[in-house]
């Protein structure tokens, strides 16, 4: 392999300092005045190694490793880079490579000998780790007027994830990057001498980052930006008034919020500075994308020259038709796209009904991120949070469009024009904020595509497809949003393909206490059922118990939750009744949340409402102080966890049950030693896919051997609980059976109907006859049926312990039909006794 040889560039009458080395290829490309230079050498793999061997421990108080970066000795005059792969003594100077630093600490003298010391030191090039991020650094140079470089800019790059850090000069010819490095130094613009020299009746493309700048300037463009990243204006305010000053400026907006913010404010800093001002949006550009990405889709320079005079000549059109004032008014003026016009809509009194009407048809017509959910029009927000370990994660929610929102979206999608009575022509105008409202009020008339919630993890369409591009799809009904990179999945994956992504996500669950393997494969369900959710209209709710605290039952559902969402599951806690419980519950719904776990329920969990969530796909739960209802759609996978949960009633019939025993004491002290949590953010694509696999290859397979379907859950049945068993594993379902034995009602009509059956067999009585013989007593006094006293007492006893007939009565009809253990209560009529009377019946 050729050994590229390290390069510094320098330039005497730019009194350019020596850089960190580069490769000489890169070196040999850079531009000769404002350009970046790349770091990325062969060999960098062994710094960390080499700077191991040959130097002593580094200074903890000056390095960062988290950022790859190490100082040595006191003052930390040595700095190492390991992701950049080069070194810089600064106390003598000498700088370069793995095998500079080699022949600097080693004293040899030239790269062969330094090849050799790496040999003999056992310390060989490798390969990057297939899952370790690939990193780089890219260093943007600042010059003053003199061309003197003022200071420096570094964007570092670890996979998709991109930083930028300061360098500020050190008073011995480098730059620096540290706190308060930037202290005192002057901020100026990107490749202020280019823009100096250039023509001054161009055009000058103001970017929002130097990566911009620089392939606008390969191109012959005049660009700039300055440092700080968007919006950052007020730093170089004094510059920009200095150097744009009659000058046309136009700036082009980035794809996204920040971009948008960016340009506006730019915008209206640059009016009453430029001759001419504009914002370019560059039409077809991807979420988040720049003008490099317009370029990389195969559109010329000549286009985008072409583009930026029609904004300006737009721009000039619009304030002239306006009659603005350009010296005064200082609010961003709205502008035609590039590509295409955007309809105007002329305000007129008596038309409302229709500019409405109009109003809703252009924002379609732009695609605006609206959307009718449950009597409301809707948009998704992504926010960017902190995960563990230093990492990030993107989740989605839902937002309800206010009036503002409504009117700035309606100014974005259409021109609004008002005749002008003094000046006697059409004038610009903002949207009304009545036309806003009624658009809002128009609910069951939207045009809007319906959405049942937002998701950022692909999932399985009802006829066994993935869907995997992001955007609203019209089968479910779900927009994904910013979804994990998948590891290549073949499109008709066969039975060892899900064997093996079984294993895959069976392989997290070694170290819990299962207290069976119906347990275990319940867990498993928990890490399918909500990546795979998008197939079913419901499905039941995963409820992991334990006999005491810390047993690993929130992270069975954290795992789950870190496959489906990136991120520790959202809890909320049971309500001190159950009004409380469902307000929480609407809450999470009506957000459109993916997950929904109720942590830590102690004794009873069940409740009407929590019954319909899990068991309905629509519910209509009444608004909170008013007689009003809203109409939900729930995409959402429902968990619970607690300690010894009893499941109360109906319940038992729409719940999975993992149950789990340590065995221990202090189970709270145990360690997983293989962190699956941690595992699965490291790689989340990878067991997002493996959940696919499963349920993808059982119905390429035909659903082949369907266990009986599961009463209200037919579609979690056929793509989970039979995949599952398909593969190998116990049913799921199996763990209905020690839920129903845990529930009180069930116990007590068990309980009731055994002890009532031996009493009087199947003879009818009233309640009342009931309580009389429950109370018979021997000749001395013993009561006969103690066991029977003890079962009515159980149903319908009082504090003073008589039995209440009336409320004996009311429990019977309650669970009247009911069969356990193959009896059951049936009523009757006793014509003597004028009221109903009761029987235990065998089931058949």
């Amino acid at each position: 392999m050729r050994r590229q040889v390290p390069v510094y560039r320098t330039s005497r009458s730019l009194n350019i300092s020596p850089e960190p080395p580069v490769p000489e290829t890169q070196a040999a490309g850079l531009p000769a005045q404002g350009g970046c230079m790349t770091y990325d050498q062969p060999l960098a793999a062994m710094m960390g190694d080499v700077a191991k061997a040959l130097l002593p421990e580094p200074n903890s108080d000056l390095s960062r490793p988290r950022d790859g970066v190490l100082k040595f000795g006191k003052r930390g005059s040595l700095e190492v880079n390991l992701e950049g792969g080069w070194f810089h003594d600064y106390e003598c100077g000498a700088k370069g490579g793995v095998l500079e630093l080699v022949m600097h600490k080693a004293g040899l003298q030239d790269k062969a000998s330094a090849f050799r010391w790496l040999e003999e030191q056992g310390i060989k090039q490798r390969d990057e780790p297939k899952t370790a991020e690939k990193s780089s650094s890219t260093f943007y140079d600042y010059h003053d007027e003199q061309g003197n470089t003022v200071f420096r800019v570094e964007r570092r790059l670890r996979g998709t994830e991109k930083e930028f850090w300061q360098h500020g000069p050190d008073g011995k010819g480098s730059f620096v990057s540290r706190k308060g490095c930037m202290q005192g130094v002057k901020r100026v613009l990107y490749r202020l001498p280019d823009l100096l020299n250039a023509d001054p009746a161009s055009v000058v493309f103001y970017c929002e980052g130097e990566k911009d700048v620089d392939r606008l300037r390969a191109l012959g463009f005049t660009a700039t930006t300055h440092p700080g990243g968007a919006g950052k204006f007020d730093a170089v305010r004094d510059g920009i008034k200095q150097h744009l000053a009659g000058r046309r400026v136009v700036l082009l907006e980035d794809n996204d919020e920040a971009g948008r913010e960016h340009a506006a404010k730019g915008l209206a800093l640059l009016r009453g500075i430029a001759s001419e001002c504009a914002v370019l949006s560059l039409p077809n550009l991807p979420a988040k994308g720049d003008v490099s990405d317009w370029l990389d889709q195969g559109n010329s320079a000549f286009e985008l020259e072409q583009a930026a005079e029609t904004a300006l000549l737009d721009r000039a059109g619009a304030s002239e038709v306006s009659g603005e004032d350009q010296e005064d008014d200082l609010r961003p003026v709205a502008r035609k796209s590039t590509n295409t016009s955007r309809p105007v809509i002329e305000v007129e009194a008596g038309e409302l009904h229709n500019i409405a009407s109009a109003g809703e048809e252009a924002l379609i017509q732009a695609s605006a991120p609206f959307y009718s959910r449950s009597g409301n029009i809707v948009r998704p927000v992504i926010d960017d949070l902190p995960a563990a370990h230093g990492r990030r994660t993107k989740v989605a929610r839902l937002k309800t469009v206010s009036v503002d929102s409504m009117v700035d979206h309606l100014s974005r999608s259409a021109q609004w024009m008002k005749f002008d009575g003094r000046k006697k022509r059409l004038a610009r105008t903002d949207p009304p904020r009545v036309v806003a409202q009624t658009i809002l009020a128009r609910d069951g008339e939207w045009q809007f595509p319906r959405l049942a919630g937002v998701i950022t993890t692909p999932t399985l369409r009802p006829d066994g497809t993935i869907l995997s591009e992001p955007g609203y799809d019209p089968a479910t009904q779900l927009l994904l949003m910013d979804p994990p990179e998948l590891p290549k999945m073949g499109d008709r994956p066969t039975k060892e393909d899900a064997l093996r992504a079984l294993e895959q996500l069976d392989s997290l669950l070694d170290e819990f206490p299962f207290v069976n393997d119906a347990s275990r494969a319940v867990a498993l369900s928990c890490l399918i059922t909500p990546v795979v959710r998008g197939a079913m209209q419901v499905a039941p709710m995963h409820v992991t118990s334990a006999p005491v605290a810390g047993s690993g039952k929130s992270y069975i559902i954290d795992l789950a939750a870190a496959i489906s969402i990136g991120q520790r599951a959202p809890v909320i806690a049971a309500g001190r009744d159950e009004a409380e419980t469902e307000k929480r519950l609407v809450s999470a719904l009506f957000a459109g949340q993916p997950i929904i776990s109720i942590d830590n329920v102690n004794g009873d969990l069940g409740g009407d409402f929590l019954c319909q969530m899990i068991e309905r796909p629509i519910v209509e739960p009444r608004v909170l102080g008013t007689s009003n209802s809203i109409r939900i759609e729930s995409r959402a996978t429902t968990f619970a966890t607690g300690n010894n949960i009893r499941l109360v009633g109906d319940m038992t019939r729409r719940v999975v049950l993992c149950s789990l025993d340590p065995n221990v004491e202090r189970p709270e002290l145990r360690q997983f030693r293989t962190r699956p949590f941690d595992l699965v953010l490291a790689d989340r694509g990878k067991y997002v896919a493996a959940a696919l696999t499963i349920a993808r290859a059982y119905a390429v397979a035909g659903f082949p051997n369907q266990l009986h379907a599961l009463a209200s859950f037919e579609d979690w049945s056929r793509i989970v609980r039979s995949a599952l068993v398909w593969l190998g594993q116990p049913d799921p379902v199996s763990t209905m059976e020690a839920a129903r034995a845990d529930d009180p009602t069930t116990t007590s009509l068990r309980s009731l109907l055994a002890s009532w059956y031996d009493a009087v067999g199947g003879a009818e009585k009233t309640t009342a006859e009931i309580v009389s013989i429950a109370k018979e007593r021997d000749p001395y006094g013993n009561q006969i049926r103690s066991g029977f006293l003890l079962a009515l007492g159980d149903v319908a006893g009082e504090h003073s312990g008589e039995i209440n007939s009336k409320r004996l009565a009311k429990w019977l009809s309650t669970h009247r039909g009911r069969i356990i253990d193959g009896m059951k209560f049936v009523d009757g009529y006793n014509s003597h006794a004028k009221q109903k009377a009761w029987s235990v019946a065998k089931a058949g």
